[in-house]
């Protein structure tokens, strides 16, 4: 729903603009009627985005609430190693898990370059940055994780707003 409320925003943007261009055009008929007209359409298609947005889509839940077909470090990082031998967990899903964990310690947000060096530390093994780099951008596209915005090679557990983001350091 942000992105709605996002476009919504920029559209009564645009609906006032073209009314603030028919006000300056007001000796020459043709654009003025031209932006008047373009503001009007643009004022119903904000109204309709704002029907939408109150909307209630009980069908479609949030990315957060997607039903989930494999294991979650949630779901499995207390478990014991004899179980998590008879689950379906690769390495793949177990590499995941390993950088859930390493953001989880690091207070919800950790940079490339710590989710890389505590990743040797837990596990001895070297990866290198442009495999980790594709494993990170997988997890955000699935999101496992999310990236910072305005923050290259940062990322949390939870999407944080501007303000949050603009403050990581």
């Amino acid at each position: 729903m942000e992105k709605l409320r996002a476009h919504i925003e920029f559209v009564k943007e645009q609906e006032a603009f073209h009314m603030r261009q028919a006000d300056k055009f007001a000796d020459n008929p043709r654009r003025k009627e031209a932006h008047l007209r373009t503001s009007s359409k643009l004022g119903d298609l904000a109204s309709v985005l704002q029907e939408l947005q109150l909307m209630d889509f009980p069908d479609k839940k949030p990315a957060g609430e997607r039903r989930r077909l494999n294991l979650t470090w949630e779901e499995v990082k207390d478990l014991p190693e004899e179980l998590l031998a008879e689950l379906s967990v690769s390495d793949s899903d177990r590499l995941e898990f390993t950088i859930i964990a390493i953001i989880e310690d690091a207070g919800g947000v950790a940079s490339l370059d710590r989710i890389i060096m505590e990743y040797y530390k837990r596990t001895g093994e070297v990866l290198k940055r442009p495999v980790m780099n594709n494993r990170l951008y997988r997890m955000v596209q699935k999101e496992a994780i999310h990236a910072v915005q305005g923050k290259k090679g940062v990322y949390t557990l939870q999407p944080l707003s501007d303000e949050d983001a603009a403050a990581v350091i």
